[in-house]
Parts: structure tokens; C-alpha cells; sequence
């Protein structure tokens, strides 16, 4: 059987007023252990943002702890370093910027010189020719005349008549030079280089005769090297306008006659 009581009520002015109900509590609970909830709940909250801090998540599995902060190591320093240098750098940068900035500007390049015309250089003048020097005659007209000898001293050649033949076989050669070489008193030697036969020498002699010719004869054969010889011969020679010696003559094995030009070499 269950029990009911009436509440409580408190006289007013109309009549009874009901007082308020009260919540009933446990024992030991009052306004104290809020307080207490309040900072338990702040811990709480602190720990976890410490635990985020340590990068840990939620939930959490295993041993919960947090790591040093590691040291710099050497690549680290390095870095650091060349960052500054790299700050250093740049600000030297801006101050050579700024003193660029502030120098007077540079004078414009001179201007480049104006091409010159070179005129080309005066032909040299003409070499004046050369004075006409009369040479010498090969025989002077004087000596000549006087029937000096001594002019004959030295050598001379023969330029025509250089061809002679074989007797026998009518074979032709041609002396390259023809020489008759005499000293002062007219005695000389004939010289002849004849073709295939090599060096051919025979003893000469000259003189004038009354008439004013020279007359020049072989004393002997001209021999060669190879047994052929040149026969001998004579020459009567006449002095030429260009002071050369004409002469005209015969060999002693026939009566053709043979005409050669000396001149002095």
C-alpha cells in the first residue's frame, strides 16, 4: 500500500502558495565538484593539444611520448651560411645598383674619323736613257794603220767559216768555238772545238805585209784527239768599218777558197 503526503504550502495573500520542488541529491554532491569537473576538463584539453604538438593523432595507439627537438647538423649550418652570404650579396647588389645609379653618365664615343681620299703616288719620271757609249773597235784604226802587231795580243774568234768536211767521206762538223789566241809579237795557236772530235790545237803565226794587209798562217795542221786533223792554211785579212778583220785564204790540200770574220773575245 503506497503512502501520499501533500505538499507543503506557504500562506499568502489569496491563500496557501506551493513552495518550489528541490532536485534531490546524492551525498557528497554540491556546487564544489563543478568546479572541479571544469578543470579537469581544461587538463584534458591541454594534454591533447600537447600531444598534437608532438605530431601523436587521435586515437592513440601505443606508448604516447615526445621527441627533442634535433640539432642542427653541419648541412644545416652550411645552409645557413649561404643564405647570409647570399643576403650579403644582395645588399651589395642594391648599394652598386645605387651608386650606378647616382654616377654622372659616359661621354658618348668620339666620332669615328672622316674617310681621307688617299691620292695615289706620282709616277716616278722616266729614267733618261742611258748615254750612247761608242765601244771601242775591235782593232784600232790607228794601229791598224801603223802595222802594230802588238794589237793582236789576246784572243780572238772566229764567227763565220766554222764548218768544215772530211776528205775522204764528205761528213760534215761544225765547230762550237774557233779560237786564235796571240802574244805580242804575233806568234799564237789556233783553238778549235770541233764536233765528235773534241779539242783541236795547231801553232800559228801573223804579220803585215807591205801593202798594209795582215797575213795569218797555220805553222801546222790543227790535231785532234782522234787522229783527224784541220789542214792548214793562209789568210790575208783586212780591217772592216766595225773594226773587225775580214779575211779570205786557202787550205794548203786545195785552191777553194775560204772566208772567216775574227773578233776579239
Amino acid at each position: 500500500m503506497h503512502r501520499h503526503s501533500a505538499p507543503e504550502t506557504e500562506p499568502g495573500p489569496g491563500g496557501n502558495r506551493r513552495r518550489p520542488a528541490r532536485t534531490p541529491l546524492g551525498p557528497g554532491f554540491g556546487p564544489g565538484l563543478g568546479l572541479w569537473l571544469v578543470l579537469l576538463a581544461l587538463l584534458a584539453a591541454i594534454g591533447f593539444l600537447a600531444l598534437g604538438a608532438c605530431g601523436i593523432g587521435w586515437p592513440v595507439r601505443g606508448p604516447v611520448y615526445c621527441l627533442p627537438e634535433p640539432e642542427p647538423d653541419a648541412r644545416d649550418a652550411v645552409l645557413i651560411r649561404e643564405r647570409m652570404r647570399e643576403r650579403d650579396l644582395e645588399r651589395r647588389l642594391d648599394r652598386l645598383r645605387l651608386q650606378l645609379a647616382a654616377a654622372p653618365p659616359c661621354p658618348p664615343p668620339p666620332a669615328p674619323p672622316l674617310p681621307v681620299r688617299e691620292e695615289p703616288p706620282p709616277e716616278p719620271p722616266a729614267p733618261e736613257p742611258p748615254e750612247e757609249v761608242a765601244e771601242a773597235p775591235d782593232i784600232p784604226e790607228e794601229a791598224w794603220e801603223d802595222r802594230d802587231i802588238t794589237l793582236l795580243d789576246g784572243c780572238w774568234e772566229r764567227v763565220t767559216g766554222l764548218t768544215v768536211s772530211h776528205i775522204e767521206t764528205g761528213e760534215e762538223s761544225t765547230a762550237s768555238t774557233w779560237r786564235l789566241c796571240f802574244g805580242r809579237d804575233g806568234s799564237g795557236e789556233n783553238v778549235v772545238m770541233l764536233e765528235g772530235s773534241g779539242r783541236c790545237v795547231g801553232d800559228a803565226r801573223a804579220e803585215f805585209l807591205d801593202d798594209g794587209r795582215m797575213l795569218i798562217e797555220d805553222v801546222e795542221d790543227i790535231r785532234c784527239p782522234d787522229g783527224t786533223f784541220i789542214y792548214l792554211g793562209e789568210w790575208e785579212c783586212q780591217r772592216t768599218a766595225e773594226g773587225e778583220a775580214e779575211c779570205t785564204g786557202r787550205q794548203r790540200i786545195d785552191d777553194d777558197l775560204l772566208r772567216f770574220t775574227l773578233r776579239r773575245t
